[in-house]
């Protein structure tokens, strides 16, 4: 009887036993690579026809993520609210386009929640923001992106708001609480929400 090099489909009675090692009653198997990256399992086991098997994926197998599918992005927000009415500009160039929303945008390493509303305040806006405050948190999986998201009202005095970067804004202006512009970008409806209503967390759908 001779020995055959075969690629198996491993038997629902099979378990991980380590690192790219499965254990099989029927044979001792090693996690292999195929050409396309997808694993697949390869064992030495003795076969009297000498066939050699068909190379299958397991099916336990998931295509890994890309860099930007593996985990939600962190969003920061920050709005602004003075006698009645809120302050809203036109998003463009980016996902939700033709949205109005507020300033805001991804939190980066190392920063506070609270020191990326201010940033972002600053680089879109032209604001210098004071104190925050805390409005919500919420898991936004809209416009092809997942994001959690994390909104909060700023103050900034007497300030005027200015489109410091046109590409991002089309237009902007000051808005009545009680007639909002449509569409809203969906962060900022979960922050002028909770301005409303005190609820401060939003678990998307």
């Amino acid at each position: 009887m001779v020995a055959h090099r075969r690629r198996v489909w491993i038997s629902a009675g099979a378990r991980m036993v380590g690192e790219g090692a499965v254990e099989n009653r029927s044979a001792n198997a090693l996690m292999k690579s195929s050409s396309t990256g997808h694993p697949i399992l390869e064992c030495d086991r003795r076969d009297d026809a000498g066939v050699l098997g068909e190379q299958r994926t397991p099916q336990w197998y998931t295509r890994p993520m890309s860099q930007d599918e593996a985990r939600p992005l962190v969003g920061v927000g920050v709005v602004f609210v003075r006698g009645g009415s809120v302050f809203l500009a036109k998003r463009r160039g980016a996902h939700g386009a033709d949205t109005w929303a507020s300033a805001g945008g991804h939190l980066e390493s190392g920063e506070t929640l609270e020191d990326c509303a201010r940033r972002e305040a600053w680089e879109e806006l032209g604001l210098r923001v004071g104190d925050v405050r805390y409005l919500c948190l919420s898991n936004i999986i809209a416009y092809g992106k997942h994001y959690v998201d994390v909104e909060f009202a700023g103050d900034i005095g007497d300030q005027e708001p200015t489109l410091v970067e046109p590409d991002r804004f089309a237009e902007s202006d000051w808005f009545d609480l009680d007639h909002l512009p449509q569409p809203l970008f969906q962060a900022v409806w979960y922050a002028l929400d909770s301005l409303k209503t005190g609820r401060n967390y939003y678990p998307g759908e």
